[in-house]
């Protein structure tokens, strides 16, 4: 008996049509994960992409291939009711498809199922949450319960900061009521919000001075003690500051305090040096505060005066 659009399913009735869908999404599943798909090899990505895609159209979707030179190809499949003026908005379902596993790693981590739990490289992060957006957006068709599209985007290089999907995710989550991410939940909890992440590139410039022969210039670095390897002789004086410097450039950077990073750095690393950093942002206004912060100037004294910190931030 067909069900008519309107009519709401009972909850029973859902969880018995996804029970009946779960052999095809664990083939699906299966499929994908057999497929790798490493951020940084575009033909790995764009076969798994295909898959995808192939599922997409299978079940109705109108799919468009975002086409990328240097990553895959970012997958739009639209499900449901084409928008028209005075209708709901669509919502969108986002995921991606690449992982961190490099090519080979199917030899050391096959594909297994054992104790009601399905293995493999990228399985959870994220090619499950895919595999069950599929089924979700079935289920509904199935149940007439398509009432509004459906946005199913998968990107391709969201493990590397998402170069070439941030710029389609953001016009098409302005175009959508909600964005659902299928990004796995500790447990059974439904993830409701997500930190970002802020990348940021570090500039010192100023005059270099040389931490292990340069001890009392006022860019220099004193009080630091020798330790076991120096009195044995397998390390050198000027080899021990610079370690020592280089784990206090790692702690400052990992604090924030940008400013003595500037000095560590210089004494460090020389007269110009550029260092990467990730720090978790919570919002926009968190990245924007950092940002500001990230440009000094000055110091204590004149000679710190010659040395400049700039930085430039990024959300992701």
């Amino acid at each position: 008996m067909p069900i008519a659009p309107d009519s709401p399913i009972p909850m029973r009735a859902l969880l018995a049509g996804a029970r009946r869908s779960e052999v095809v999404l664990l083939d699906l599943l299966r499929r994908l994960v057999l497929a790798e798909s490493p951020s940084d090899d575009k033909k790995a990505v764009d076969g798994c992409m295909a898959l995808a895609a192939a599922h997409a159209t299978a079940l109705g979707a109108k799919v468009r291939l975002h086409r990328q030179r240097a990553f895959g190809d970012v997958l739009e499949a639209r499900f449901g009711p084409r928008k028209k003026p005075g209708s709901p908005k669509p919502v969108l379902v986002l995921g991606h498809l690449d992982t961190v596993w490099p090519l080979g790693t199917l030899k050391a981590m096959p594909v297994r199922v054992a104790d009601g739990r399905l293995w493999g490289p990228g399985t959870l992060d994220m090619k499950a949450g895919v595999a069950m957006a599929f089924a979700a957006i079935g289920l509904l068709a199935e149940a007439a319960m398509l009432h509004r599209e459906i946005v199913l985007l998968l990107n391709s290089d969201e493990e590397v900061g998402s170069p070439v999907s941030r710029p389609i995710t953001e016009r098409l989550a302005g175009e959508c009521a909600a964005v659902f991410v299928l990004e796995p939940a500790q447990g059974l909890a439904y993830k409701t919000a997500r930190k970002g992440i802020g990348n940021w590139r570090i500039e010192v410039k100023g005059v270099a001075s040389h931490a292990g022969v340069d001890f009392d210039s006022e860019l220099g670095i004193e009080g630091h003690g020798s330790n076991d390897l120096l009195h044995r002789g397998e390390l050198t004086e000027v080899e021990i500051l610079r370690i020592q410097l280089l784990h206090r450039l790692s702690e400052c950077l990992e604090s924030g305090n940008l400013r003595e990073a500037g000095l560590v750095a210089r004494q460090a690393l020389g007269a110009d040096a550029v260092e990467h950093r990730e720090q978790e942002c919570v919002d926009a206004a968190e990245v924007v505060e950092d940002e500001r912060g990230t440009e000094a100037s000055g110091g204590r004294d004149g000679a710190h005066r010659r040395i400049r910190v700039a930085g430039a931030g990024q959300g992701a």
